[in-house]
């Protein structure tokens, strides 16, 4: 990403739930790597066309000035960092839409948030032409996301993790550790598809810069989106190569969006033609499910197994925990061997006797109790109940990592800390895979925010 961001030369679009200007995206110790923030300055004085469309936390700016925030996401710290740069940062806030009432609209506004996370550039297709391409998952351009396949717990906090990691879940009052290791997932995208992800966040700028209704340098910010097509070096997404199915490094790649017409521009207005596209009327709103229906759709086609990582797991509000028990059931029943792998942390983010985490836990809980009853329920009919227990087909699992340090923290209360699992990554037989970011409950509910591949 960071090598994509520098050879840049028309675009760099970047949307996230946070995103930090302090971060750096390479810590190699090699060589010394610009702030995120001073490389996005550099590149627009180069004359690169930088957006950022960040969540405007409602909490970080009160009646008594400005604030961290609850969620710390420091959206006015970036705002401040960039306002007298050529860069163009919109904050934008969670809508309920214009009809709905003041109450409805304070709801909306503090409980939910944007969660996309995409960074868009152009870049070389060969030629002298550009091109687009995408970087679409789970992993804000925030502190504490970085890490390494290793999960370092201590070895590295004056290395690549010098003041910038994230203990949601434990105290630590030193710099000695253990760190709360991150475990994400981010996918880049180079095809057709990479312009759906553009076309998702300059209908998404559309809609909240028109919100905005101001004006910056003497131009409205809905007039900061470069026009590609008339832009000559960049190829047309008609024109962008289609790589055979033999390619071992060519997959089909489809977009999808779980969001609402409060948030981007672009849904119809005639309910019919809402309609033929799949999408679902809402109280004055029209809302894009499809990932749910191609969860859905994948849990069905599945042969052998599904893999599932994931923040969260209730199925209060989406369909995905039953289709998995049923799907199990159904292969139980043809005598059909099947198993459903589901990764989750221990507990979610932060204190797990607190009130939040506890009603979470326990409806994750009712939804495993749900999921069990139906698996055992078919091998009590198909006889097999003396032979196999519900655990054989589907099985949770949490994350974990332990490290000797040369000098424990007398004052960490915790024996072993777990990965912060954030990562939303469903991967089942027949190589489908989807990447989602986080909270797959959420997701699915009706019009919250998130962009998925698969």
């Amino acid at each position: 990403m960071y090598t994509a961001i520098i050879q840049a030369r028309r675009l760099i679009y970047i949307a996230g739930w946070s995103v930090f200007h302090t971060i750096r995206l390479v810590r190699d110790g090699a060589k010394e790597v610009p702030s995120l923030g001073d490389l996005l300055k550099m590149k627009s004085q180069e004359g690169v066309r930088v957006l950022l469309l960040v969540w405007d936390d409602p909490t970080s700016e009160t009646i008594i000035g400005r604030t961290d925030g609850y969620m710390r996401t420091r959206d006015e710290e970036t705002r401040r960092f960039f306002k007298h740069s050529p860069v163009q940062i919109l904050l934008c806030p969670r809508s309920a839409g214009k009809r709905h009432s003041w109450v409805k609209q304070k709801e909306t506004g503090t409980t939910y948030s944007h969660h996309q996370k995409t960074v868009i550039v152009d870049a070389d297709a060969g030629g002298n032409r550009r091109k687009i391409i995408a970087f679409i998952g789970g992993l804000d351009l925030c502190g504490g996301r970085y890490d390494i396949p290793g999960h370092p717990l201590f070895r590295t906090l004056q290395t690549l993790h010098k003041e910038d990691y994230h203990n949601p879940n434990f105290a630590v009052v030193d710099a000695r550790g253990p760190r709360e290791p991150w475990h994400d997932l981010h996918s880049k995208i180079d095809g057709p598809a990479a312009y759906d992800v553009l076309k998702n966040f300059e209908e998404r700028w559309l809609k909240a810069s028109k919100r905005h209704g101001i004006k910056k340098f003497g131009k409205s910010y809905d007039e900061a989106l470069l026009r590609i097509e008339r832009i000559p070096d960049i190829i047309n997404i008609s024109d962008t190569l289609y790589f055979s199915d033999n390619d071992p490094e060519a997959w089909h790649v489809q977009v999808f969006r779980s969001i609402d017409s409060n948030s981007a521009k672009g849904f119809p207005k005639d309910p019919r033609e809402a309609t033929r596209k799949n999408l679902v009327c809402g109280k004055n709103v029209l809302i894009d499910m499809s990932i749910h229906t191609a969860y859905v759709n994948a849990i069905r086609a599945a042969q052998h197994f599904i893999y599932i990582e994931n923040q969260y797991f209730i199925g209060a509000n989406n369909l995905v925990p039953i289709e998995i028990a049923l799907k199990i059931a159904t292969k139980i029943k043809v005598n059909q061997r099947f198993s459903a792998y589901i990764v989750l942390p221990m507990w979610p983010e932060g204190k797990p006797t607190g009130h939040i985490a506890q009603r979470i836990l326990y409806w994750q809980n009712k939804t495993m109790q749900m999921m069990y009853k139906i698996i055992y329920r078919a091998l009590k009919e198909a006889g097999l109940d003396d032979v196999y227990e519900p655990q054989d087909y589907l099985v949770f699992f949490c994350l974990g990592n332990r490290e000797a340090s040369d000098s424990p923290s007398a004052s960490s209360t915790a024996d072993s800390p777990q990965v912060r699992m954030m990562s939303c990554f469903p991967f089942k037989s027949e190589h489908i895979v989807l990447v989602i970011p986080k909270r797959l409950d959420k997701a699915y509910a009706s019009g919250r925010d998130a962009l998925h591949v698969i």
